[in-house]
């Protein structure tokens, strides 16, 4: 077991509306960010023999503010390149089961959305979760994991009429300062 790394996921506007000058009665374009956490594992080609292992998520927020757990969309990108959706990973915030043989790389995800009855479905409370990745393999197993966020913002808070305004990726540091274990 090792400890990867700190995550967050969210789905709120960036300036809570009580912010802006005359209690929030301008009808100001706040922007929205949605905030997701990305892991890609590899195993070199070099390695003797396949991987098995599980990366797991322990929170450390009680994740109920907004659209709370309903809202978690967890999804990976297989070695052959397929998008598969993890529909148990709510039930143990975890990725088990995992293997990957000499040469093959799977890219993790988790991200919060809106609620779809909602047509603005975050307040600035918004829709977070925050705590720690674990990816637990053997010792010295030569997998390679590398954690970012991605960011995507907004014009408004209004999906259905909200463009993109801007969007981000940045590397995530690794609580042991290495990718290699």
């Amino acid at each position: 077991m090792a400890i990867l790394s700190s995550f967050e996921v969210l789905a709120q506007s960036l300036i809570p509306p009580s912010a802006i000058p005359g209690g929030g009665g301008i009808q100001a374009k706040i922007p929205f960010v949605l905030q997701a956490y990305f892991v890609e594992v590899s195993l070199p080609k070099s390695a003797a023999n396949p991987v098995s292992f599980s990366l797991d998520f322990q929170e450390t927020t009680q994740f109920q503010q907004g659209a709370g757990p309903k809202a978690l969309m967890a999804q990976y990108i297989d070695a052959d390149g397929e998008v598969v959706m993890d529909k148990n990973f709510a039930s143990d915030f975890s990725f088990k089961g995992q293997q990957l043989k000499p040469g093959q790389t799977i890219i993790y995800s988790i991200q919060v959305v809106g609620d779809d009855n909602q047509p603005t479905p975050n307040s600035q409370a918004g829709t977070g979760w925050r705590g720690i990745t674990i990816l637990n393999a053997p010792e010295n197993c030569g997998l390679v994991a590398s954690p970012t966020h991605r960011q995507i913002y907004f014009t408004s808070d209004d999906q259905a009429k909200a463009s993109i305004a801007d969007s981000t990726v940045y590397p995530v540091p690794t609580a042991s300062g290495k990718t290699l274990f």
